[in-house]
């Protein structure tokens, strides 16, 4: 097969010198790429007339596909780019292989299929919207996963596993993003943005997790996660959806902690949280800090359930001093029920309420250190 329209002519010209193929260079009719050419570039069944591609790879910018995007199991050895490009059907990629993949700031009419692909390099999607959900099951990548800026209708990425960082700053998100069994080897940041619920049940991080300034209209959840270093949450809202029938236990949790398992310092700090944040049975390596943060829960169930949980640090529910941010602030009581504490309990400059029990529950706690109320200290 030789190109032939002006998409396939620029395109060919260009990998074969290593370049951007720049399509918003051409016409806007002229623009639009057939996807079985581009699959037999990458298997190279294309007549590039006695020249290859560059090992600088594949790189679109600004190409309109109008037919589905059909490249299961494709597997291409060289970097492949899809910069600003526009799909207006689904785009299947499910068990592919590749060096490294990007969709920076392309705009997808249906869905994104990217299970079971492997990659080396990175993966970035920087700025897509997408109206379909995004698809990462059982995905593995060897180096970072970048979705910053990003509109999205859901991502599922159950089991994905990443050898690099995983970043989404600014991003949004009309479904929710479920992570359960993910693995991820560097840190999960996430900074800025609007989320439904985000479930990562199961997840592994190896490094930190710092969540800063998200709005979280629904649940996040870490029950049974694994965190080696610091988890961390800063200036986040998360408020369960406002009509919910909260009949059961578990539809009341806004923030799920339950038998996780953080290496470093759990800091929870300057939130408003409207619903119980449940951290039972848990295990923190350091210290456990809700400095600054609010959180509101029905009479019938704790604002903050600690029960069981083993803190070997100290654990801080109290005004952070340094920058002035009131203290903590919980409606609905604290569940300190059999707790195990390295060091201290600090409720100094703390608003606890619970109209129909006790503020604090304490039974059957071991504090090796002091409990520190107000301004004064109980040994």
């Amino acid at each position: 097969m030789s190109p032939t329209t002006p998409a396939e002519l620029l395109l060919c010209s260009s990998v074969c010198a290593g370049t951007l193929a720049d399509f918003s260079t051409l016409d806007e009719a002229e623009r639009v790429l057939d996807p079985p050419f581009l699959r037999k570039l990458i298997l190279g069944r294309v007549n590039l007339a006695g020249d290859e591609i560059d090992p600088r790879g594949i790189r679109l910018r600004g190409a309109v596909f109008e037919e589905s995007v059909d490249y299961h199991s494709l597997r291409f050895n060289m970097p492949l780019a899809f910069l600003e490009c526009h799909f207006k059907s689904s785009v299947d990629l499910r068990d592919g292989d590749f060096w490294s993949l990007s969709f920076d700031k392309s705009k997808f009419d249906d869905y994104l299929y990217l299970d079971d692909i492997e990659v080396r390099g990175d993966v970035s999607l920087n700025g897509i919207e997408i109206n379909g959900t995004l698809d990462l099951y059982d995905a593995e990548i060897g180096g970072k996963l970048n979705c910053s800026q990003a509109q999205l209708n859901g991502l599922r990425a159950d089991r994905l596993e990443v050898t690099g960082n995983v970043r989404l700053d600014g991003s949004s998100s009309t479904r929710p993003l479920t992570f359960p069994g993910a693995s991820i080897t560097g840190q999960w940041a996430m900074k800025g943005g609007d989320y439904t619920d985000i479930s990562a049940y199961g997840v592994t991080v190896g490094s930190s997790l710092n969540f800063e300034a998200l709005t979280v209209k629904g649940i996040l959840d870490f029950t049974d996660g694994q965190f080696r270093s610091n988890f961390s949450l800063n200036e986040c809202n998360i408020d369960l959806p406002d009509g919910t029938d909260h009949k059961s236990t578990e539809s009341r949790i806004a923030l799920g902690l339950t038998r996780a398992r953080i290496a470093g310092d759990c800091l929870i700090l300057r939130c408003r949280i409207l619903g119980s944040v449940n951290i039972i049975t848990s295990r923190i390596d350091i210290d456990l800090n809700l400095g600054g943060t609010y959180i509101w829960a029905k009479r019938d169930a704790y604002a903050l359930d600690l029960a069981g949980t083993h803190v070997l640090g100290s654990i801080y529910l109290q005004r952070l001093i340094h920058d002035g941010i009131p203290g903590f602030w919980a409606e609905a009581g604290v569940s300190l029920i059999g707790v195990v504490v390295g060091h201290d309990v600090s409720c100094l400059g703390a608003r606890i309420h619970n109209y129909n029990g006790n503020a604090i529950d304490m039974g059957g706690a071991k504090i090796t250190g002091s409990v520190y109320l107000g301004s004064r200290a109980v040994d």
